[in-house]
């Protein structure tokens, strides 16, 4: 048995490396009033192609989810997994 894992040891640092050298992807939900919704379509972008400079090339996606206050916050309390909740 010791040989057999010896056999696979070196197959399994190799796939962990090709892994670890990939850009990985993050995605990220903003929960926000409706008011915010153009101001955060302006501020995305930019800081999406900031984040892959400063992470390697790791790519972020910014998702929002924009309603009115009561709505937003309604979602949230029922079970809306936002990783980002920007309200005022």
């Amino acid at each position: 048995m010791a040989v057999n894992l010896l056999k696979k040891r070196p197959l399994t640092l190799a796939a962990m490396l090709l892994l670890a050298g990939q850009a990985q992807a993050t995605e990220l939900l903003n929960s926000s009033y409706d008011v915010s919704r153009e101001l955060f379509a302006a501020l995305n972008p930019p800081f999406e192609q900031q984040w892959a400079k400063d992470n390697g090339g790791d790519k972020l996606t910014i998702k929002q989810s924009h309603a009115g206050s009561s709505k937003q916050a309604l979602a949230i309390l029922q079970g809306l997994k936002a990783d980002v909740v920007t309200y005022n």
